[in-house]
């Protein structure tokens, strides 16, 4: 450990996570030639490589894939110990979250009673938010959970990666396609399609379905997560949504997953997001910690 700081562990992590220097440089909030350099100093202290250079990824070395292990093993550590040390120095103060993506309330409520048990004179609030923009504005949050499908990136705000996910296909364990062990997107003709966002976004309809020229038996929007699942328990169809918000039902017997010929799987992403000149409060970071410390465990599962 003598060739390391807890900097170079945490710039590994965010490379990886982010895929260029770019994109990680823009996370940490520092110049591409800093982040730039401060890997190259690393990469000079190990004497090897940690990333392979091309046009728009940095793929890990085995030197490199060993020190990201490192990392993944130290980092909550690290995170767990500050978050105690900040629950004994702030008494007090608020934390005001913003949810853009309605999704996250499967596993809000488990990670707030953490959070009370270590600040338990922290008043929280929480609103959901389709402007986060507003709220910000009117000091309603100071942070808000945000989804790479449902937003725009918006300028003058930071997007700090929380965890990412699979998308499932989902229905009730007794639809007729059910016993396929693999659909094909022609059955989707005669499918009822739920989807959380309105068919001229939805990503599945237009980059799969569309282009093969199907077109689903009905196409029904129902915004919210919960009520897509209890519409297809009750056999009225199949749907798309992330798999930690299926997974009780799916674990329960009431739903299935089911795979798509010719459709691999697609990764999502969520991020904790706030403005680029708000410093953070000690509270605010401790919840950050704890968010991914708990989705870290609860997607292994």
């Amino acid at each position: 450990m003598q060739n390391f700081e807890i900097r170079d562990l945490r710039m590994v992590r965010m490379i990886v996570e982010a895929g260029n220097l770019t994109s990680a440089a823009d996370r940490l909030n520092i110049s591409q030639s800093a982040l730039s350099r401060q890997l190259l100093d690393l990469e000079a202290r190990l004497g090897a490589s940690l990333f392979i250079r091309q046009p728009r990824k940095m793929v890990l070395t085995d030197l490199g894939r060993e020190i990201l292990a490192l990392a993944d093993e130290i980092l909550p550590k690290l995170n767990w110990v500050e978050m105690n040390l900040a629950s004994r120095q702030r008494a007090g103060g608020e934390l005001k979250l913003g949810v853009q993506c309605r999704s996250c309330f499967v596993w809000i409520p488990q990670v707030l009673t953490s959070f009370h048990e270590r600040f338990p004179q922290v008043q929280v609030s929480i609103i959901g938010t389709d402007d986060y923009v507003r709220d910000f504005d009117q000091n309603r949050i100071e942070l808000v959970i945000t989804h790479e499908h449902h937003d725009v990136v918006r300028k003058g705000f930071v997007y700090d990666h929380l965890y990412t996910d699979e998308m499932v296909f989902f229905m009730a364990v007794d639809h007729p396609m059910a016993a396929k062990p693999l659909l094909k997107l022609s059955d989707f003709s005669q499918i009822d399609y739920f989807s959380a966002v309105d068919k001229a976004v939805d990503p599945f309809y237009h980059f799969f379905l569309r282009p093969a020229g199907i077109e689903p038996r009905s196409f029904t929007t129902i915004t919210q997560g919960q009520s897509l699942m209890t519409f297809a328990s009750a056999g009225h169809g199949l749907a798309i949504l992330p798999r930690f918000v299926v997974k009780e039902m799916v674990d329960s017997g009431k739903l299935t997953t089911a795979a798509v010929d010719g459709v691999s799987p697609v990764d999502s992403r969520w991020f904790i997001t706030y403005r680029e000149n708000q410093e953070l409060s000690e509270t605010a970071q401790a919840f950050i910690a704890m968010v991914r410390e708990f989705m870290q465990d609860y997607l292994r599962r």
